[in-house]
């Protein structure tokens, strides 16, 4: 019984990372081994309760859909896409510090700014 206890809530976290990674139907296999990978990292590095984990993976999916489907629309100059991302960057802030410890917070920035500089330096 104990052993199921331990197991329990692994299988549902990695249950809820697949969920996450497969709202992103562009992603091909190799991207989204890697979104899961990246989602357990950062479950790992910010040390997410038990209660903290559902909502964490909630909010990061609702805003890289929106992400993608400011992304993907083309119509609009890059500049407004720009704006609007840094909008739901915002926006996604200040769910996450309302979820967070303030030390979480903390963790939370320092991967995404990490993030950030890898993606200019590509």
């Amino acid at each position: 019984m104990k052993r199921l206890s331990l197991l329990l809530p692994a299988l549902l976290l990695t249950a809820g990372f697949t969920a996450v990674a497969q709202q992103e139907p562009q992603l091909n296999q190799k991207q989204n081994s890697e979104f899961i990978d990246q989602l357990k990292t950062d479950v790992k590095k910010l040390s997410l309760t038990e209660e903290q984990k559902a909502p964490f993976l909630e909010i990061t999916r609702k805003y890289a859909e929106k992400a993608k489907e400011i992304n993907a629309d083309t119509s609009r100059k890059k500049i407004a896409r720009l704006k609007e991302i840094k909008t739901l960057r915002i926006n996604k802030d200040e769910e996450m510090k309302a979820l967070l410890s303030e030390e979480q917070f903390k963790v939370y920035q320092d991967i995404r700014d990490e993030r950030k500089a890898r993606r200019r330096a590509q």
